[in-house]
């Protein structure tokens, strides 16, 4: 994950679904950059929105999904400055299927 201004993403968070179910949220509570964590249910497909409201500022957010860890990961998608909602650039059929490991 990264953030332009480095302040982090001042509230704005990433809302994973499986179905209709947020499973995880993630964010980028302060910096530049950061790595974290969510888990999928083993041979499910996932979602992820953009979640905004609460954004102090806004300046360019960026984030990578990775399957594996941020050493030797593969992408599965990237976004740069989402807008609200769900994240076109990551819809689920773009993801395949993610394990926990």
């Amino acid at each position: 994950m990264t953030d332009s201004y480095g302040d982090g993403w001042g509230g704005a968070e990433l809302d994973i679904f499986q179905g209709l179910n947020i499973i995880d949220s993630v964010t980028l509570s302060g910096g530049s950059s950061g790595w974290d964590t969510f888990c999928v249910d083993a041979g499910q497909q996932f979602a992820v929105s953009w979640d905004n409201t609460n954004q102090s500022f806004d300046d360019t957010e960026t984030f990578v999904i990775l399957q594996g860890n941020s050493s030797n990961g593969t992408a599965m998608c990237t976004s740069s400055n989402p807008s609200y909602g769900l994240v076109t650039d990551c819809a689920p059929t773009n993801f395949g299927i993610m394990t926990c490991q």
